[in-house]
């Protein structure tokens, strides 16, 4: 957490907005949004951000809205970050509220969400009126303000969950999110980044007695590695033996599986999906060691 923030202070303009990349001069306005609420978070968790000049990023974002008239989605957007900032904005947030019908899922989303911050649940949850699940979901863009449908269902989950945890609506976005998945992935960094983050605020939202469990993991001409529930474990195997998970015992029980070096053969052929990626892998001369576009 301390090295992301110091990444985003390198990225802060003289402007007080932060830039698409560190160093930059220009500001970008979304990033800046999408920033100042993880910033928001990091300070909720007890983290300091001493290398970034806060007061400066909210004067950014107030100037943004006061001065440069940004579109109505954006303005929301605006709003929910300067509220994250104690800087809440109640006549803009009225005046949003009146133009509820113009405003995108994301955006009444953000609007619930400045709500939210400032002790007004009846008025964030006028922010989500009836009929916004129905909304026509909006187009994926790749500059500007960035969205797309998963996007949009990401945000609005996970301010869903911070309004009520118990909202009708929450079985069926997470059921989008998780049908929107091609090959068990989302399409780009964005949609991961707030489908995962809303996801895990959803499954943190249940409560669960600790489990009491023991297993082992094996794998062929290997000791067996054994694990509990007292502690997490972490375990490395080097080939191309299968592993084997064994387990006793009640609760829930999380894996994640990393894996590195060059892929067995007959793998599923790959295809371009917006981007176009061929692969080769080659040795310190240049020469091909394998080519999967051959």
């Amino acid at each position: 957490v301390n090295a992301g923030t110091q990444r985003l202070a390198s990225m802060q303009t003289t402007s007080g907005g932060l830039a698409y990349w560190p160093n930059d001069t220009q500001p970008y306005l979304w990033g800046t949004c999408y920033a100042s609420l993880l910033l928001a978070e990091a300070r909720k968790g007890g983290y300091k951000i001493a290398d970034l000049d806060q007061k400066a990023l909210a004067g950014y974002l107030l100037r943004s809205l006061r001065e440069d008239n940004p579109g109505l989605n954006q303005q929301a957007f605006l709003c929910r970050s300067l509220a994250s900032f104690g800087s809440p904005q109640i006549a803009r947030q009225s005046f949003l509220l009146d133009q509820v019908d113009r405003l995108d899922l994301a955006a009444r989303a953000h609007l619930a969400a400045a709500w939210l911050a400032v002790g007004r649940r009846d008025k964030a949850a006028m922010s989500l009126p009836a009929g916004t699940l129905k909304l026509k979901p909006s187009a994926r863009t790749t500059g500007g303000r960035l969205t797309s449908p998963v996007a949009q269902d990401g945000v609005l989950l996970s301010v869903l969950l911070s309004l009520n945890p118990q909202h009708p609506w929450i079985p069926k976005v997470v059921g989008r999110l998780d049908q929107s998945r091609k090959a068990g992935l989302w399409l780009s960094t964005l949609d991961d980044g707030l489908a995962v983050a809303a996801l895990c605020q959803y499954q943190a939202s249940f409560q669960r007695e600790p489990g009491t469990f023991s297993g082992s993991l094996q794998s062929e001409g290997l000791e067996p590695m054994t694990f509990s529930s007292d502690a997490s474990a972490d375990f490395h195997f080097k080939g191309k033996k299968p592993v084997r998970l064994l387990s006793k015992g009640d609760g829930p029980l999380y894996v994640s599986v990393k894996t590195d070096g060059i892929g067995i053969a007959g793998r599923d052929d790959e295809q371009d999906n917006v981007l176009v990626v061929r692969r080769r892998w080659l040795d310190a001369e240049g020469n091909v060691l394998r080519d999967w576009t051959a």
